[in-house]
C-alpha cells in the first residue's frame, strides 16, 4: 500500500451558478519541484439511471427536493431539467447571496410587488437548509474523490482520513468582507455540512473571491509582472463582478507577494443576468412563432419551462463562444425548440426560435457597461492618488470574464488609456481561478513560509483580561476583589486590547505585553491563567471589561513555572510580604490564528492557539509612483 499523503489543501469556491474545487498535496519531506498547480475536481455524479459521469471543471450549485421531504433528492448535475421534474419535485438554485439578509429582504419585497402570495416568501432558515444540504453532498463527493480518486489520470495523492492532514478553505464573497455576523453564519454552515469533522481536518474561510482569483492568475497571464507594478483585476462571475486594485510587492521563481492598493468592491452584474435576459428573448420568440405558425405546434408539445431549459442548456454553449463579430453576415441565431410529438411520429420539420444577434449583444453590453463604469471609477481613484501611474494591465477572470465578447468590448473601452487586457490563455482556467488561488496562497505559505498577501487587518478586536488597581472614582458602580497575596483591591476582568479591529498587521509579526503575578508566601502557586477575549465593536467604542457589550472569551492560556522564580515584595515599607513574578505574554499573528505564549524567568510557561482569527487583506500605504 502506498504511503499516505501527509497534507492536502482543498480550495472551494461556492458560486451563484457553479461551484469549483481545487486540490493540492503538500509533501513537506520533499522539496517543491515545479510551480504550484492545483488540480480541480472534474468528475461529478450524474442523474440516477443514466450511465457514466459528467466530466467538467465545476458542478452546478443546485439541489432538488421531493414533495414533503426535508432531504435533497438530487444535487449538482443530478438535478433534472425543469421540464423533466416529476410531480412534487422542486429545484433550488441561485441561493448563494440570499444568506445576506439584505438580499433576502430585497427578493421578498420584489415578490410582494409582483403580487406573489405570502407562502412564496423565502425564509432565512430555508436558505441555511439549502446551503447545508448542498455543501453536505459536496463534502461527501470531495471525500470520495480524495480517498478513492479516479483511475483515469489518477491524481498524485493517497489520502487516508484521520491520518492525512486535510485543510478545507472556502472563498469569501467580496461583498461579505465586513459583515462579521454573516461570515460567522457561513462558517457555521460549513461545519454543519461536515467539513473539518474528521481527525486532522479543518475548515475555514479564506481570501475574498477577487483576491483569490488574482493570487492564482498573476502568474498565468500574458504578462511577466515585476516588483512594484500595479494592476487591476475583474473577476466577472455568475451574479457579481469583483474589482481589485493590486500591487506586486515581491515576485520570484517560487513566491508571489501582493498588496491591495484600493479596497476591493463587488457589483451585482454577471452571467446570470445574461441568462435571464436570454430566457425572456427565447420565450417571446416562441410565443411569436406559435402565433405566426400555429400548425407547427398542433402535433408538437412544448414544456412551459422550455425557455428556461434552453437558457440553461444550449445557450450556455453559445454564450461561452459568443464573440464581438460586427461583420458576421448571419444577423440571426436559430435555436431548436425542444419538445415531443403527440403521436410519437415526427413530421420532418425543424422548429426553432430566431433571435437577432444584436439582441444577444445587448445582453452582454448591459453587463459590460456596469463593469466598465466601476473600472473607470477605480482608475480615477488611482490616478488621483498617483497622477503619473501607469497601470500594467487589467486581468479578466471568472466565467463571464472568459467570454471573448466581454474581453473584446473591454479592450476597446480601455484602448485610449493604453491599458492591456490580460487573460489566462487556457480557456478552462479563468472560471476556476478562485478555488485554485485559495490553494496557491495556502500552499505557498506551507512550502515557503509566506502568504501571497502579507499585510492584513483584523476583522475583530482581541484583548487580554487583567485585574486593574481599584479606583473608587472610576469603578464606583462595580465591586472590587481583594487580592489574597498583597491585600490590595483590584477590579477584575479589565481588558487590554492588543489588536483593534481594522489595525494593520504584518504576517508573522509579534506583540508583547509585560505582566506580573502575585502569590502568598506560605503556599506559592506554580500555575496561573491569562484569558484572550474578542469583540466585533468598532475600535473607538470597545468594551472596557468582560460582560460589557459583545465581549467574549475565546481562549485561556494555562501557565506553569517554578515558584522559586518568584521574588519577595512588600506592599509598602514594613507592610505585608508577598511573592511576585514578572513574565511576558507574546502574541504571534499567524495564518487564521493567534499563537500566544507566556515566558517567565525559566523560559516558556504556557502556550495557546486561538483558531478562526479572521483577517482582511486591505489597502497598503504606498510610496508615490514615479
Amino acid at each position: 500500500m502506498a504511503t499516505p499523503t501527509e497534507h492536502v489543501v482543498v480550495g472551494i469556491d461556492i458560486g451563484e451558478t457553479y461551484t469549483g474545487v481545487a486540490i493540492f498535496p503538500t509533501d513537506l519531506d520533499k522539496p517543491l519541484s515545479g510551480k504550484i498547480e492545483p488540480r480541480v475536481i472534474q468528475i461529478w455524479p450524474r442523474i440516477e439511471g443514466k450511465p457514466g459521469q459528467t466530466i467538467v471543471n465545476k458542478v452546478p450549485t443546485r439541489i432538488t427536493y421531493m414533495a414533503s421531504s426535508l432531504r435533497p433528492h438530487f444535487w449538482g448535475f443530478e438535478c433534472p431539467k425543469r421540464e423533466d421534474l416529476e410531480w412534487g419535485m422542486k429545484e433550488q438554485s441561485l441561493f448563494k447571496f440570499l444568506l445576506d439578509k439584505e438580499n433576502l429582504d430585497t427578493l421578498n419585497r420584489a415578490k410582494i410587488e409582483q403580487g406573489a402570495p405570502a407562502t412564496q416568501q423565502q425564509k432565512m432558515e430555508d436558505v441555511h437548509m439549502w446551503y447545508t444540504h448542498f455543501l453536505s453532498n459536496l463534502y461527501g463527493h470531495i471525500v470520495q474523490h480524495l480517498t478513492h480518486p479516479p483511475t483515469l489520470n489518477p491524481p498524485p495523492w493517497n489520502v487516508v482520513l484521520g491520518t492525512t492532514t486535510i485543510e478545507y478553505i472556502f472563498s469569501l464573497p467580496t461583498s461579505w468582507e465586513n459583515k462579521t455576523d454573516l461570515i460567522a453564519d457561513f462558517e457555521a454552515i460549513i461545519k454543519n455540512a461536515g467539513f473539518g469533522d474528521t481527525l486532522n481536518s479543518s475548515a475555514k474561510v479564506g481570501l475574498t473571491e477577487g483576491i483569490a482569483s488574482a493570487v492564482y492568475t498573476v502568474r498565468n497571464v500574458n504578462h511577466e509582472f515585476k516588483t512594484g507594478e500595479i494592476f487591476l483585476l475583474c473577476d466577472a462571475g455568475g451574479r457579481t463582478s469583483d474589482i481589485c486594485s493590486l500591487r506586486v510587492s515581491e515576485i520570484d521563481r517560487t513566491t508571489v507577494g501582493l498588496e491591495t492598493v484600493l479596497e476591493s468592491i463587488s457589483i451585482f452584474g454577471g452571467s446570470v443576468e445574461i441568462d435571464e435576459g436570454f430566457e425572456l428573448l427565447f420565450q417571446k420568440g416562441l410565443e411569436d412563432l406559435q402565433k405566426e405558425k400555429p400548425e407547427l405546434f398542433e402535433n408538437y408539445i412544448v414544456s412551459e419551462y422550455v425557455a428556461h431549459d434552453v437558457a440553461q442548456g444550449d445557450f450556455q454553449n453559445l454564450k461561452t463562444t459568443w464573440e464581438d463579430t460586427e461583420t458576421n453576415v448571419l444577423r440571426f441565431v436559430a435555436l431548436t425548440i425542444p419538445g415531443r410529438f403527440k403521436n410519437l411520429v415526427g413530421d420532418g420539420r425543424r422548429r426553432y426560435v430566431r433571435i437577432p444577434r444584436s439582441d444577444i449583444n445587448e445582453l452582454f453590453d448591459r453587463q459590460v457597461k456596469k463593469i466598465t463604469s466601476e473600472l473607470d471609477e477605480r482608475l480615477s481613484c488611482l490616478y488621483n492618488i498617483y497622477p503619473s501611474l501607469k497601470i500594467s494591465g487589467l486581468i479578466l477572470t471568472g466565467g463571464l470574464g472568459s467570454s471573448k465578447y466581454l474581453q473584446s468590448r473591454i479592450a476597446t473601452h480601455f484602448k485610449p488609456h493604453e491599458i492591456k487586457i490580460l487573460i489566462d490563455a487556457r480557456k478552462d482556467e479563468p472560471p476556476v481561478s478562485v478555488c485554485k488561488g485559495l490553494v496557491y496562497d495556502r500552499v505557498q505559505r506551507i512550502l515557503h513560509g509566506t502568504s501571497v498577501l502579507r499585510l492584513c487587518q483584523a476583522r475583530a478586536s482581541y484583548g487580554l483580561l487583567y485585574n486593574g488597581v481599584y479606583n473608587k472614582t472610576i469603578h464606583k458602580e462595580r465591586k472590587p476583589i481583594t487580592d489574597q497575596a498583597d491585600g490590595r483591591k483590584y477590579m477584575p476582568n479589565q481588558i487590554d486590547w492588543f489588536l483593534k479591529k481594522g489595525q494593520k498587521i504584518e504576517e508573522d509579526s509579534l506583540i508583547t505585553r509585560d505582566r506580573s503575578r502575585r502569590s502568598i508566601i506560605e503556599n506559592p502557586d506554580p500555575t496561573w491563567t491569562d484569558q484572550i477575549v474578542t469583540s466585533n465593536y468598532a475600535s473607538n467604542c470597545l468594551p472596557t471589561y468582560l460582560g460589557q457589550g459583545d465581549c467574549r472569551v475565546v481562549g485561556t492560556v494555562v501557565s506553569n513555572a517554578n515558584p522559586n522564580t518568584l521574588l519577595t515584595r512588600r506592599t509598602r515599607p514594613l507592610g505585608r510580604k508577598f511573592l511576585q513574578g514578572d513574565y511576558k505574554i507574546k502574541i504571534y499573528f499567524e495564518d487564521h490564528a493567534l499563537r500566544v505564549e507566556t515566558e517567565g524567568a525559566d523560559g516558556i510557561a504556557g502556550r495557546l492557539q486561538v483558531p478562526d482569527v479572521r483577517w482582511e487583506f486591505k489597502k497598503e500605504t504606498l510610496a508615490p509612483v514615479e
